[in-house]
Order: structure tokens, then C-alpha cells, then sequence
């Protein structure tokens, strides 16, 4: 005796949602950098704009916004800024989905802590604040459900 019949199956196309989870991820990690960035230079102030200066390859690489204007009479030394600050970002690798940035900017990593005498608002704790504003846009973001689609298989 010979049964037949038909039953469904779902499938998902692994490689495609990979793809499209990559974008969603990017889109959403340049969004709370942006909270990040826009966080972070509220606090640092802006005499020259260099230690604003070296944040300016994270702006460029989330396509955010960031005005700096140096202090009348004072010389720009935002191009010093930017050839000392770095945003790396690693979009490959969706175990460790991130952007590094550093800043090499000497009166920047030690205002950041301490009040040297130099600003009257250091410490600024501009990362610290940065943290904390990304964090509730971090939080907040959802992973994509996975393209499903349906197969017939005959027996």
C-alpha cells in the first residue's frame, strides 16, 4: 500500500538575513553614536576645537553633526584635532558589532578626568555622559524577525 501527500515547511534564507540584519545593525549603531557624539561635545567645551576636532571621523562615518567654532581670536587647530582622533568601525563580524574611537588629544584625555587648572568645567566626563545617553537608544533597539517562507514537499 502507497501513501501520498503533501506537507509545508518553513525556510529561512540564512545569507539574505544576514545581509539584511548587517544593515539593521549598522543603521541602528550609528544611530546611538550619534546620541553618543551629540552627548560627548555638550560637555567638552571649545576653545581651538581640537579636542572636538578629533571626533570629527565618527561624525563623518555616522553622517552626524558637529559645528565646532573656535573662541574669536583664537587659531583653529581642528585639522590637529582630526589627524588624532579615530573611528573604526567593524560592521563584519556580527559577534562583535562595533565602533572604536580614540582621541590622542593630550588636553582632552587629561581634562576628561581631571581639573588641571587649564578649563574651569574639567573634569568633563564627556564619555561617561556619552555612555550614558546611548545606553536607553541601545537598549531600545530590536533585532529584525527572519525572512520565513513557506515550501511544499510532496511524498
Amino acid at each position: 500500500m502507497r501513501f501520498t501527500g503533501s506537507f509545508a515547511t518553513a525556510t529561512i534564507n540564512l545569507a539574505q538575513f544576514e545581509n539584511i540584519l548587517k544593515e539593521h545593525l549598522e543603521a541602528e549603531l550609528k544611530k546611538v553614536a550619534n546620541v553618543w557624539l551629540t552627548a560627548v561635545t555638550d560637555l567638552v567645551p571649545v576653545w581651538s576645537g581640537m579636542s572636538q576636532g578629533s571626533l570629527l571621523e565618527l561624525r563623518d562615518l555616522i553622517n552626524g553633526r558637529l559645528i565646532i567654532t573656535p573662541v574669536s581670536g583664537v587659531k583653529s587647530r581642528i585639522p590637529q584635532g582630526r589627524s588624532v582622533g579615530t573611528a573604526i568601525p567593524n560592521f563584519d563580524n556580527l559577534n562583535d558589532f562595533n565602533i572604536t574611537i580614540t582621541t590622542d588629544v593630550p588636553h582632552y584625555n587629561v581634562q576628561e578626568y581631571e581639573n588641571v587648572g587649564i578649563s574651569p568645567s574639567a573634569p568633563w566626563h564627556s564619555l561617561d555622559a556619552g555612555a550614558a545617553a546611548a545606553y536607553p537608544v541601545l537598549k531600545a533597539v530590536r533585532l529584525i524577525a527572519p525572512i520565513v517562507t513557506s515550501k511544499q514537499i510532496k511524498v
